[in-house]
């Protein structure tokens, strides 16, 4: 099956059960989402400085939630360009009970200065929420799937692939969230993972500061590429 086949099939299969629903319910359903937005400043032998910004939106029907996550970031040193790099996934869970779900995911990053240009991909599966409480929260999600990689020498990659994730969240206090996420996805020839790791204190009922830590690996890159690459950023988060 052709890459963007599967990416078609995937949203209309997804999306004809979604509006095959009957009566869903408006007071149930809405937008919420964060803005982040995060920023570092390093001066002496060499003077650097980092950006990160984000949007990570979900929209809740009955039986429904779907994610829309935007994300950009860009580091330089003195005032010349060393990384690049922008995001965008999104997300369709179906509710099947009260703890498990199916899924219906594509992602598409482009990076520069890491010897990829961009990669695709698209995955269909199964979540479990492990619990639910009023203070924590688990989730565990299985799904292959199909991934596409471009290098910056022209050269393509694609196949197969089989992706993991988790998502713990607690309230540590009425102000104080922790959350920790993480996902793996394993194909044939080459494994890629992504950790953070955040603390998030309330500062309003609108505004929070987030406090995190992404750790980012690939098995398989080009010569000359760290396997991995480690962020620890500061950021002012608008909830809405």
């Amino acid at each position: 099956m052709k890459f963007h086949t599967l990416i078609l099939f995937s949203i209309a299969a997804m999306s004809s059960v979604a509006y095959g629903e009957n009566n869903p319910s408006s007071e149930q359903a809405g937008w919420r989402g964060d803005v982040e937005l995060g920023y570092s400043l390093k001066e002496g032998n060499t003077k650097s400085k980092s950006l990160k910004t984000k949007i990570d939106t979900h929209y809740n029907r009955p039986l429904w939630q779907y994610d829309v996550i935007v994300q950009a970031n860009s580091e330089s040193s003195n005032k010349v360009t060393t990384e690049e790099e922008y995001r965008f996934s999104t997300q369709a869970n179906r509710d099947l009970s009260e703890t498990g779900y199916l899924l219906a995911r594509s992602a598409y990053d482009k990076r520069r200065f890491s010897g990829f240009d961009y990669e695709l991909s698209a995955s269909m599966g199964y979540g479990y929420r492990v619990f639910t409480t009023d203070t924590r929260t688990l989730d565990l999600e299985l799904a292959p799937g199909y991934r596409k990689q471009a290098l910056e020498n022209g050269h393509n990659e694609e196949g197969v692939i089989l992706r993991a994730a988790l998502a713990y969240q607690r309230q540590i206090s009425d102000s104080a969230t922790f959350t920790q996420s993480f996902s793996v996805e394993a194909g044939e020839d080459s494994a890629e993972s992504i950790s953070e790791t955040a603390l998030k204190t309330a500062i309003n009922s609108s505004l929070s500061l987030k406090l995190a830590y992404l750790v980012e690996y690939h098995d398989a890159v080009p010569a000359g590429t760290k396997h991995a690459d480690q962020e620890t950023f500061i950021s002012l988060v608008y909830a809405f």
